[in-house]
């Protein structure tokens, strides 16, 4: 139960110890507040009822008052200091859990398995009702009812002992009774992750610009509506019993509570009417019972509370402690490279996607050495991507190894192995930042020289606003620019230049451009890539020609290897596909739309 708690509390020492002794000092507080409210009011009646002594009277009543003013006040200032806390540990525990996501093994990213341990993990630390700190609150809470049990049970004891036995009993209930609810609740809850994961799904895509003009042109969105609600009735249906469950327990807890009144009333009225206690003790005794009545009921509620969500816990343990197969390399890849070649072999790689019986990639046995241009062709689900993300270590082979110098990439560290590679993929992203934030991508030491010269490079014809200052999107900026798709493609194209590393991967990079400008990126392909060795993906077989080796993939496999001229002279599967795409380029052909130099 308390390993949870100790976590939180271990984060916020770490990282605000402002929030952990606020917190506790408005429980402190608390605990002093309520044993006034219990003591002083019983010397008040004593006395006016008694010798009405006037300054005494005024003594405890601003005892009484003077300690809910000040204490109150105090209390007040703790809580709001403790808030502002925790709103900066949220920010951190965010970044805790970005941290633990961007760093996990990519092919991770992609299972459902995965993504329902991250939602079970937050819910965890959010509570229920996205409350962030749930559990710590709670434990804060729990400190506070224990030790104000503690201050209270020497009056609570002075009580006959029947009393305290009725107590004690329909407590015990309420504790039998609350955790078969609660335990019904936790269950419940912690099947919400799927449900919530897919309802919140279709709510993002109805703001998401990216999904705009499908909706529109498409017409979907009564089909989205219905999908969203669709979720939302079976995320109402899941949480119906236990609002039923929260029904029964406060329904409980109301009947057993009015026993408990009336128990303590008869027996402290009966006191009062044999001249046992004097009207001010029936007071505090009475005032004594209902705080250890409450208090007991709440700390064993919160006990509850805390132990069901331990499960919520090993959800998030075991989400902080997902192992990254991919980083227990240690060997500096960078400086491999530096000493003068970066020569990648494949040595009979296989991999198959997880869930998958039939591998992707078959065997794949190839060298590539250093500085070579080559062009990887080949059929929708051939495996040229798998290839390269293979290459780039997104994947790890399920069989086989791939080395970079000799050395087996899974000994290198998997950072300095990211820095030999630059990537334009497919689906590559732009950042809602500046022009040159999206270039140079974090970079600490910017070449502005670089920055300049690629973007001139880039073939880039609008008259940026801000120039490279200039924001992308409007999301943060009114002045911001949305790029066309083939400005966007530009963008990427800048940054993998910028980066200036020793291989490169471009999967379809100027899918996006008109030909024209496509044209003078590959006129300029040799002296941009001069000393580098690219791996250049496309459907457009003629831009092989700029390439100094083809690799032909089909059904998983390399079918043929060689240069342009090569393969056309073999008339093997390269020259077929070569062909069925020239014809659509000759003049004879009636679907003629563009004849120019780069085909």
């Amino acid at each position: 139960m308390f390993r949870g708690i100790g976590f939180f509390i271990k984060f916020s020492l770490k990282h605000n110890k402002c929030y952990f002794f606020s917190r506790l000092s408005v429980e402190i507080i608390k605990i002093i507040l309520a044993m006034v409210q219990i003591i002083v009011p019983r010397y008040v009646l004593n006395e006016i009822f008694g010798l009405g002594r006037v300054e005494y009277i005024a003594v405890y009543l601003g005892i009484l008052l003077g300690a809910n003013l000040a204490g109150g006040a105090l209390q007040g200032v703790l809580k709001m200091c403790a808030d502002n806390a925790l709103d900066g540990l949220r920010g951190k525990f965010e970044m805790y859990m970005m941290e633990k996501h961007m760093n996990c093994d990519f092919l991770r990213l992609e299972s459902r398995e995965f993504q329902d341990l991250k939602n079970k993990a937050g819910q965890y630390i959010n509570g229920p009702w996205n409350e962030f700190g749930f559990v710590c609150e709670r434990a804060f809470l729990l400190f506070g009812y224990v030790f104000t049990l503690f201050s209270v049970i020497y009056l609570v004891a002075k009580i006959n002992i029947a009393v305290i036995l009725v107590f004690v009993a329909v407590t015990v209930l309420n504790t039998w009774i609350n955790a078969k609810l609660k335990g019904k609740n936790m269950k419940l809850m912690r099947g919400f992750a799927p449900v919530l994961r897919r309802r919140g799904y279709y709510e993002d895509i109805t703001k998401n610009p990216d999904f705009a003009k499908e909706i529109r042109l498409g017409s979907i969105i009564d089909w989205i509506l219905e999908k969203y609600n669709q979720y939302m009735q079976l995320f109402c249906q899941k949480t119906v019993p236990i609002h039923r469950h929260n029904f029964q327990q406060k329904s409980i807890l109301a009947i057993t509570g009015i026993v408990q009144q009336g128990v303590t009333y008869g027996y402290l009225i009966w006191q009062v009417a044999t001249s046992y206690i004097t009207l001010g003790d029936f007071t505090m005794y009475f005032n004594a019972v209902n705080t250890f009545n409450n208090v007991l009921n709440s700390a064993v509620d919160i006990v509850l509370e805390i132990t069901h969500y331990t499960a919520f816990y090993d959800d998030f343990e075991k989400y902080s402690n997902v192992p990254r197969d991919m980083r227990t390399g240690k060997e500096n890849a960078e400086a491999l490279v530096l000493k003068g070649r970066c020569e990648i072999e494949f040595c009979n790689v296989s991999f198959t996607y997880p869930g998958q019986k039939e591998p992707t990639l078959k065997n794949i046995s190839v060298r590539i050495p250093f500085g070579q241009k080559i062009s990887i062709v080949g059929e929708n689900g051939a495996g040229k991507t798998t290839f390269v993300k293979l290459l780039t270590r997104l994947y790890d082979p399920t069989e086989g190894q791939i080395l970079l110098n000799g050395v087996d990439i899974r000994k290198l560290d998997y950072d300095s192995y990211m820095k030999i590679f630059a990537a334009v993929f497919q689906d590559f992203q732009l950042f809602k930042r500046s022009v040159r934030d999206n270039i140079v991508l974090g970079d600490k030491n910017v070449d502005e020289n670089r920055v300049d010269s690629v973007f001139r490079m880039s073939g880039l014809t609008r008259e940026w606003k801000k120039g490279l200052d200039t924001q992308l999107y409007k999301d943060f900026d009114g002045d911001g620019v949305v790029p066309s798709g083939g400005e966007a493609q530009k963008l990427a194209i800048c940054r993998a230049y910028y980066k200036n590393t020793a291989v490169c991967v471009l999967d379809e990079p100027t899918a996006a451009l008109d030909p024209q400008v496509e044209c003078e990126i590959y006129d300029r392909f040799r002296t941009l890539f001069e000393g580098k060795t690219v791996l250049f993906i496309s459907h457009r077989l003629a831009n092989s020609r700029i390439c100094d080796r083809v690799l032909v993939f089909q059904s998983g496999k390399i079918v043929e290897d060689g240069d342009h001229e090569d393969l056309l002279r073999k008339q093997g599967l390269y020259s077929e596909l070569f062909s069925m795409q020239a014809q659509y380029y000759t003049k004879e052909h009636p679907g003629l739309v563009f004849q120019g130099k780069c085909v």
